[in-house]
């Protein structure tokens, strides 16, 4: 009995779907894999922000009060310096809290290599179909 090399178009069309049914289990568990990567990333940049939070609290509120205390030696009344010491401190959290959102937008956490592989794998399909 000898096998015969050739396949008939049926045949090939089932492998191809075979092949192609194993390529996207593959691009699956890359985004899986990069999606727990971003995670990952996301998750220690919050711990990190929370812990020099709670590190910073109370060195800037001293910063803040001596801020004032030296206002007031120049000459600005009491309450005026208290007031100027907290809308620099309002305005500091303003600016770093916009920045920690930026960090967490969904731009940062796009699948850039999954989506890359992808458009990779559409133009090779392309190619292979003309």
């Amino acid at each position: 009995m000898q096998s015969n090399p050739t396949k008939s178009i049926p045949g090939l069309f089932g492998d191809a779907l075979e092949h192609l049914g194993r390529h996207f289990g593959s691009e699956v568990q890359l985004a899986k894999a990069e999606m727990a990567e971003k995670i990952a990333t996301a998750e220690q940049g919050a711990i990190y922000v929370a812990i020099a939070g709670m590190l910073m609290i109370p060195a800037f509120v001293m910063l803040l009060l001596t801020f004032a205390l030296w206002l007031t030696e120049m000459g600005v009344a009491p309450v005026l310096s208290h007031l100027l010491a907290a809308a620099v401190g309002a305005l500091f959290s303003l600016v770093l809290g916009i920045s920690g959102l930026n960090r967490l937008k969904a731009k940062n956490l796009r699948l850039t290599r999954t989506i890359q592989q992808i458009d990779q794998d559409k133009a090779a399909a392309r190619d292979l179909a003309r």
